[in-house]
């Protein structure tokens, strides 16, 4: 069809001029058969080829990335089979739900025990055959440790001051007493002990004389004790807070085939850890037994203080006769505290002394370990 090439307009064959503008048509070969509209379509077929086929493209990749457990950031997308042990850096199985849990603080060494077994060995040992008690207290643990005549009643000998100075403690914290009241003094018997018979019926502080009873065991200042308080109130307040093995029927130094003053192990060495733990109702405590509970005598090395070094701390009280050895300890190191009280009748004071020096050697060894 002939095309007018001044405005484009379309005749029939056979028109010599444009209706249109009036130009001459040529007859020439129609170039522009496909109408404008009809590109734009072919274009919008074109894009649409080729966003399908970036689609297929996208999806095979998924597919296929999927069925190799990779995921679009290059790392896998599936979780572990709960079968699956997780390994460490090193190969080993990793515990996940213990991972995470605190582990359990280690149980401390449990302490030594005394062998009780043991320590009668070493008393059947004694070689007079002497009757033999023993009570061991450790502070730290609470632990106590007896032979089974512990609570046996005694002959106490000096270590009767053991229950003069609970009594006394007793009293100091009741307000009874004050370090300041006044005792008399009386001289009875020789033996050990520096205030002279010339001094009987003289006035003494209640500290003073303490002092001088667990320093000195002086008997005199303990039958001046017994004056004060009187023996049966010392057995009262004993016996009230369970102590009944006190028994005091005489003074000392007396003679007296019938009479004698009773208490057991158990009962001298609880009143000594009462009082040096500083438990409530005591008037004297540690401090002052760290300071005063020490015996200035030729035996203090004997027994007990022969078993354990001389670098520790060592308070201790005896009493000792002929056939009597009977000592009160508290002993104290970097790795121990405790009370150890023995009693030793009808022995000899040497053979005595020996044993208890083996049993506190013992009590020592097993307690600092």
């Amino acid at each position: 069809m002939p095309v007018c090439r001044n405005c484009g307009t379309e005749h029939e064959i056979g028109a010599t001029f444009c209706g249109n503008c009036g130009s001459k048509i040529e007859y020439v070969e129609n170039t522009q058969s496909v109408p404008e509209s009809g590109k734009k379509m072919n274009t919008s077929v074109l894009v649409a080829m080729i966003v399908s086929i970036a689609a297929v493209i996208i999806v095979a990749v998924l597919v296929f990335g999927e069925s190799l457990g990779i995921g679009i950031g290059g790392g896998s997308t599936d979780k572990p089979d709960d079968d699956i042990i997780p390994i460490d850096d090193e190969g080993i199985a990793v515990d996940e739900e213990k991972e995470n849990v605190i582990p359990e603080p280690p149980v401390p060494d449990k302490k030594a025990e005394i062998d009780m077994n043991r320590i009668s060995s070493i008393i059947a040992s004694d070689k007079k055959g002497a009757r033999i008690s023993v009570c061991v207290i450790d502070l730290e643990t609470g632990a106590t440790y007896e032979t089974n005549n512990a609570h046996s009643k005694m002959s106490a000998s000096a270590l009767v001051n053991v229950p003069v100075l609970y009594t006394i403690s007793r009293c100091l914290a009741n307000n009874y007493n004050t370090w300041d009241t006044g005792v008399i003094f009386r001289y009875m018997y020789g033996g050990r002990g520096s205030i002279k018979q010339n001094q009987s019926g003289n006035v003494f502080t209640l500290s003073y004389l303490v002092s001088q009873m667990l320093k000195y065991s002086d008997n005199n200042v303990t039958n001046s004790f017994m004056d004060h308080y009187t023996r049966d109130y010392i057995d009262e307040v004993c016996a009230h807070y369970g102590y009944n093995s006190v028994d005091l029927q005489r003074y000392l130094g007396e003679s007296s085939a019938s009479r004698d003053n009773y208490i057991s192990a158990s009962d001298a060495a609880h009143m000594l850890a009462e009082m040096y733990r500083g438990e409530a109702g005591h008037g004297i405590t540690g401090q002052y037994l760290r300071s005063n509970f020490i015996i200035n005598d030729n035996n203090r090395w004997k027994g007990i203080g022969s078993g354990i070094p001389s670098n520790v701390t060592f308070l201790n009280h005896n009493g000792v006769t002929s056939s009597i050895y009977n000592e009160a300890g508290i002993i104290a190191t970097g790795n121990a505290e405790y009370v150890l009280v023995v009693l030793c009748n009808g022995g000899t004071m040497e053979s005595s002394a020996n044993t208890v020096g083996a049993i506190s050697s013992y009590v020592y060894g097993v307690l600092n370990q």
